[in-house]
């Protein structure tokens, strides 16, 4: 009697077994230059339509100081939001002019007197 031979079973693809036995890269963040995601900040800064301060503590710090000269004043809810939109672009304007001017002296950290340079190129502009 001759013998038979099983017939072979397949088992799956070998080249799916080896895809999926491939070695991926480490997933590495892009590294962006220190100046780059400031300035990027103070753009988005630039263009937000809310405000940063909160409009309780600006109130109370506006009333404060106007208490200093005059007691008898009192402020529309208006002028107290236009003097907050004001000054909070003032202040974004000023310290992007001085990260530059950190920038320039080859710097990340913001100084004292890079906030007090980019004021005085800002008053001499005007």
């Amino acid at each position: 009697m001759s013998r038979c031979k099983a017939t072979p079973t397949r088992r799956g693809n070998e080249n799916s077994r080896k895809s999926s036995k491939k070695v991926s890269k480490p997933n590495h963040q892009q590294r962006f230059r220190p100046a780059t995601t400031a300035l990027r900040d103070f753009r988005l800064y630039q263009q937000a339509t809310k405000l940063e301060i909160a409009k309780l503590s600006f109130k109370r710090f506006v009333l404060e100081l106007t208490h200093e000269w005059n007691t008898m004043l009192k402020y529309e809810a208006s002028a107290i939001k236009i003097l907050h939109y004001a000054s909070e672009e003032y202040l974004v304007e000023i310290m992007e002019n001085a990260y530059r001017c950190a920038q320039h002296s080859n710097r990340i950290t913001l100084k004292l007197e890079d906030i007090q340079l980019a004021s005085r190129i800002r008053l001499e502009q005007a």
